[in-house]
């Protein structure tokens, strides 16, 4: 009986899921539109919005255009209900700086704002949070960035020093009772430039970072999923061991001379690896980097036949904002929608 009840629970939950994931693409949808959208029963999109709409969720938004009968009622996300707050936290060039944006159940931004700091641990994250939240009691999820690898909502390995070992989510979940996600920048930064590139069926690409005085990383979407590893280390080509140490490896990342030769070896890697369609490159020395002569230095390790496309991007930062707040608006979603299970879409 109990495995009964958890069942239906379980179907009654991913229905409301699927109906709020279909208005989240429209302004304003009747029950017909809704019921074709996602094959559900025109009764069950029914009794589903009647208790959304009964829990603030969903509005009414008047009736649609007639078609010579009667005008059919519409239904709209109530998107002030459901805010989410996404945090990057930012190290360049010794300056400490704090990216926020504030964006509705739609995904539209509402509000923006940047802070610097001389250092930035997390008495400052923690102090933020306190304050958007403060202002904003609708925020349901918070999506925190930061350069450096984390593992289970702990930041191990982080340009940022002071934010290093502490359990970062756990403690803002158990103090604002919101859902809290912590990634390395570079998955929010893949996952929004996988999905402006509108892709019709699933694709596999890599994004490399080459950041001054940073070590290389990189990140991966296989067959439409983005891949973190067992312990989202996957990525951390700095590791991969060549003929030099580690660190001889980053003294020739760093040195001009030597950096093309490191990339090229790094990025063959990365091909014979995940086999990608595309490589998208950032950071400031991937801008000196020329991509003809790049992908011509890889068909020396990779045949031609299996090269993917190798894109430099300019600015990563509205990739980045555009994942960062997508990820943090799926962890609304019940758990078997989670971001790492679904495909990019």
């Amino acid at each position: 009986m109990a495995n009964n009840i958890n069942n239906t629970s379980i179907v009654k939950k991913t229905n409301e899921e699927t109906i709020i994931a279909a208005l989240q693409k429209t302004d304003a949808a009747t029950i017909s539109f809704l019921s074709k959208q996602t094959g559900l029963s025109a009764a069950t999109c029914g009794n589903i919005l009647h208790e959304l709409k009964e829990r603030g969720e969903v509005m009414e938004s008047g009736p649609s255009a007639s078609t010579g009968g009667r005008k059919a009622r519409q239904f709209t996300l109530n998107a002030d209900s459901h805010l989410v707050l996404g945090i990057s936290v930012k190290t360049e060039g010794g300056i400490h700086s704090i990216d926020i944006a504030l964006a509705d159940w739609h995904g539209d931004y509402v509000e923006k704002d940047s802070c610097y700091y001389e250092i930035i641990n997390y008495e400052i994250i923690e102090r933020l949070t306190d304050e958007w939240i403060r202002r904003f009691p609708n925020i349901k999820a918070i999506g925190i960035g930061v350069q450096g690898v984390v593992s289970h909502g702990v930041i191990g390995i982080c340009d940022t020093e002071e934010l290093c070992d502490i359990p970062m989510q756990e403690r803002l979940e158990a103090r604002h009772s919101v859902k809290v996600n912590v990634e390395n920048e570079m998955h929010y930064a893949l996952y929004g430039f996988y999905r402006d590139q509108q892709y019709s069926v699933p694709k596999t690409i890599a994004m490399a970072s080459f950041v001054k005085d940073n070590p290389p990383g990189a990140r991966f979407v296989i067959d439409g999923r983005l891949v973190k590893g067992n312990t989202q280390f996957a990525g951390e080509i700095s590791y991969i061991p060549f003929e030099t140490t580690r660190q001889q490896q980053l003294e020739k990342l760093y040195s001009p001379d030597s950096f093309p030769e490191m990339a090229v070896k790094m990025t063959s890697a990365i091909i014979s690896i995940i086999n990608p369609q595309a490589i998208a490159f950032i950071g400031e020395l991937s801008k000196g980097l020329d991509m003809e002569q790049v992908y011509e230095a890889c068909s020396a390790f990779v045949p031609k036949e299996h090269m993917p496309e190798l894109i430099l991007i300019d600015d990563i930062q509205p990739y980045y904002q555009k994942g960062l707040i997508a990820i943090t608006l799926k962890s609304l979603r019940f758990p078997l929608h989670l971001a790492e299970r679904e495909l990019i879409l």
